[in-house]
Formats: structure tokens, sequence, C-alpha cells
């Protein structure tokens, strides 16, 4: 008798439909609750989150405390086999049906497009290849009509392809078409990332093609860039800033100069030539500086102390008169 009452304690209340126990049960509701909770709503599958909440209601409702032990409450066992709650239980269950197909259908189709994408530009890649090499025969040929066509045929294929612009802007300036190699050239510099000898003399040349065309807002940005592309090409500094100067581009011939003492800090005649431009446009302290830089630069020059001390002797004339 004692060991059937103890079997009878410690044997576990066993669910009378699924046969677990009731704290399995309440497990796995709390494991339920835990996983409804961490599916946020604004997930791409709320809908499918939505109708397993909805379904987990109605089965909560159904597994309510209003069990026996021994079996089901007569009016519980009543409502779960309603004609209504059958029917909602195969709504529910065409709904989430629905929802799946929806969403692989979705999932496919987002699939088949990037195949799709991947397919055209390896296509057109490989069209943009062709037309190159056949224009680079045309080319070598001297046959420029149909080289500058397969050319044109080949960067519609493929925008980024870079030695096609660079090779029609050599075949343009070949034929002196200078403002229609501008275009090419300028596609060809912003292609480029990296230095290279092409990117250096391309940005020469088309700083060169904008200053005849006296296009300056735009050619100095250029100019600039050529400098800091080949910092020992001292001669196209002086250059491009005597063309500015010439033109009433001070300002220009000013910055072509600052860039060059930045690149080149061991040339003392930039300092000098900087100096220079800042006196003549009055600021005397920026043309000091320049000119004291070019006497610590080159110590045997007698030229540049006597700038310094030329240029001292002003300013303290004018402090005195003020």
């Amino acid at each position: 008798m004692m060991e059937n009452s103890l079997n009878r304690v410690s044997r576990p209340q066993t669910h009378p439909i699924i046969g677990e126990s009731g704290g399995k049960i309440r497990h796995r509701r709390h494991k339920l609750s835990q996983l409804d909770a961490t599916i946020p709503w604004s997930s791409p599958v709320s809908p499918l989150v939505l109708l397993f909440r909805l379904a987990r209601s109605v089965r909560c409702r159904h597994n309510h405390a209003g069990f026996h032990d021994a079996g089901l409450n007569e009016r519980m066992k009543k409502s779960m086999n309603t004609p209504s709650r059958s029917r909602l239980g195969a709504v529910l269950l065409a709904l989430g049906a629905c929802l799946l197909t929806i969403q692989a259908s979705h999932s496919f189709a987002q699939t088949g497009a990037t195949v799709q994408e991947r397919a055209v530009a390896t296509s057109s890649s490989e069209l943009a290849q062709r037309h190159y090499r056949r224009a680079n025969t045309y080319n070598n040929l001297e046959r420029y009509d149909e080289a500058v066509e397969e050319y044109r045929l080949a960067v519609a294929a493929d925008p980024n392809l870079a030695d096609a612009y660079r090779n029609l802007a050599n075949i343009y300036l070949s034929r002196d078409q200078q403002q229609a190699a501008i275009p090419m050239l300028a596609r060809f510099i912003e292609l480029q990332q990296e230095a290279s000898t092409p990117l250096t003399a391309s940005l020469k040349t088309i700083g060169e093609l904008l200053r005849r065309a006296e296009r300056f807002e735009e050619s100095i940005e250029y100019d600039v860039r050529a400098i800091h592309a080949d910092p020992r090409d001292d001669s196209q500094v002086h250059l491009i800033g005597n063309l500015y100067d010439s033109k009433g581009h001070t300002d220009k011939a000013i910055r072509v100069y600052q860039t060059a003492a930045e690149v080149m800090p061991d040339n003392a005649f930039m300092n000098r030539t900087l100096g220079r431009l800042y006196e003549r446009e009055g600021r005397l302290e920026d043309a000091l500086a320049q000119y004291r830089k070019a006497a610590e630069t080159d110590l045997s020059s007698q030229f540049y102390r006597e700038l310094v001390q030329n240029l001292e002797t002003r300013l303290d004339q004018q402090q005195g008169q003020g």
C-alpha cells in the first residue's frame, strides 16, 4: 500500500490527449512564448508570424486549465468539435500554405534576377572586349574611322573600359580634333584608381587642351593634379604658372606655385617665384615668408638673402609711417 501510494504521488499527471505531463506542456508553452517574443513584427515573414500567433492563441484557449486530469471538460470538448472551429483551422492552414508559396516564389524570382543580371554583365563585357580588340586592329592598320567606330561600340557595351577612352583620345589628337579628345581624356582619368604613367600624361595633356581653349576654371584642377603626379617636372610648373599670370589669372598662378612649393620643398626658385606673386598682390608678409624659405633652402644664394633684407626694410618703413 505504501509503495502504491508513493508511486501514485511521484507519477506525473499525464495529459489525456497527447500523453505528456502537465509540466512538459507548461514548458512547451513557455518555449513557444519565448519564440513568439523573439520574432519581430517588422521581419519579412511577419504574415507567417501573425498566423503562428493566431493559431497558438486558439490552441491556448483549448488547452486552458478547464481540463480535468481524467478527461476534457464537456463544454470545452463541444467547443473544439464545433464546425466553426474546424473551419477556422482549415482557413489557417490554407492561409499558411499560400503565404509559404508566395514567399518561395519571391525567393526564386530574386535568385533568377540575380543570375540574369550576371549573365547580362558577362555578355556585355565580352562584347566590349570583342569591339576593343577589333578597334585595336583597325588602329594599328591606321584605319582610324573604323577604329573610332569600334572603340565607341566598346565603351557603349562597357562604360568602364578605360583604355578605349584613352585610345580614342589619341586618335582625335592625331587628327587635330582637340575638343573631341577632352571628354575622352576626362573619362579615362576619372576611371583611374592608381598612379601611372598614362594617368600623368593624360593629366598634363587635358590641362594643356583646356588652357588653349581658355577653359581655365577646368584646367587649373587638372594642372594641380599633374604637378602632384610628377613633382620632378619643374618646367611644366613655370609654363603653366606664367600662362595663368599672363592671362590675368594671378590667383591661379599663385595656386600653381603653392602646389609646386609643397611638392618640391628643395626647389628654392618655387618659393622665390611665389614670393614675387605675393609681393605684387600686396601680401607682403606672405612674400617675406617665401623669400626666407628660399634663402634657407639655398644658403649659397646672395640674391635670396637680398630679397629678404629688402622686403624687411620695406615693412619696417611702412610700420614706421603707420
